[in-house]
Formats: structure tokens, sequence, C-alpha cells
């Protein structure tokens, strides 16, 4: 910095809740050259309008994904790296979604609940922070039916002679599970 001139540095603020007060004092400042500048910081992270915020409704069936998409537009003349925020044990999306300068790209919302929603729907949210200080907020909601049925077995053996028949069954949760098991005679 030539004596006269100024030079500007880029703060970066990511509140992480609603705050009417976030501030951090006595932050150093490095230049090459010159001793330490202490500088402080405020800000203030006000909530989404509600008039910014849409929802995304789900339905599908239990252990079956449902995807949708949600568009970002960039204009500007960078490429943009984003990388959304979600709460919800019932989606997924990507880590990182790039958008093309001056461009637009699509990020995938996957509905994949392991549980049936019986009276209350499944919520979630999705937040995507946008590099030119505007974001996207996403209500999620999602409903899931019964599963459908993963196969039938069907087992004919003789009279009055044992018959040993092995079932395949599959823990899709991340925990141990139980598994009621019922046998059906038919009369022939």
């Amino acid at each position: 910095v030539m004596p006269g001139m100024d030079i500007n540095f880029n703060v970066t603020f990511k509140p992480t809740h609603t705050d009417s007060d976030i501030s951090q004092d006595n932050m150093l400042l490095m230049v090459a050259g010159h001793p330490p500048l202490s500088v402080t910081c405020s800000g203030v992270c006000i909530p989404q309008p509600d008039d910014s915020v849409q929802t995304l409704t789900f339905e599908s069936l239990a252990r079956k994904a449902e995807i949708k998409s949600v568009k970002i537009s960039n204009p500007t003349d960078k490429d943009w790296f984003i990388s959304p925020s979600l709460r919800g044990e019932h989606w997924k999306i990507p880590v990182e979604t790039k958008v093309p300068i001056k461009g637009s790209a699509d990020l995938s919302v996957t509905y994949f609940p392991l549980t049936m929603s019986s009276e209350e729907e499944h919520i979630g949210q999705l937040f995507i922070p946008l590099p030119d200080g505007s974001a996207q907020l996403y209500n999620l909601q999602g409903k899931a039916g019964p599963p459908e049925c993963s196969g039938v077995l069907s087992v004919e053996t003789v009279a009055k002679k044992p018959a040993m028949v092995t079932a395949r069954l599959e823990n899709w949760l991340n925990e141990a599970q139980k598994f009621t098991t019922s046998i059906e005679m038919l009369e022939m």
C-alpha cells in the first residue's frame, strides 16, 4: 500500500443462527511490513423473509427414492461452487454443486425415507447460501407409504418330511432390527 492509498479487505460473514448482535472483538489483521491491526466486526442475522421460503413436497414409498431438482442461477462472471446445508434424516443432497458463469445448474434433492410417515409428515429444510449474498430456503415435506413387497417365498415339500428353507432378509437401517415371520399352510 503506497502512502495515501487505501486497500479493501473482504470479510466473509457466515452466521449459523439468527441473532440480533453477532460480534467478534480484537481480531488481528496481519499486513506484511506493518504491526498487527486490531479489528472488530459485527453483524446481524435475521430470519429468511417468509415470501422467499418455498416448499418442496415429496410422496414416495418407504425405502424408495423420489428425486426433485432445485434450479440455481448464476448471473455473475465467476463459477459458483455451492455447498448447501440440509436438515432432516430422510433427504440427501450432493456436498457441492458447480453453477457455471452466467448459467444455471440443478441441485438434486433426494427423498429416501426409511420409515413410513404415519400421522405426521417427514419434515426437513434445505438452505442454499449463494456467493452474491442471497440465499434460497426450502421447507421439505414428505409422505412415505408402506414399502413394496420385497419378494414372495413359496416352498413345496413332500408330506411328513422336514424341509429347510433359507429366507434372505435385508436390514436397511443402521441398527439391529427384529423381523416378524409367519407360515401359512395351504390345503390342497
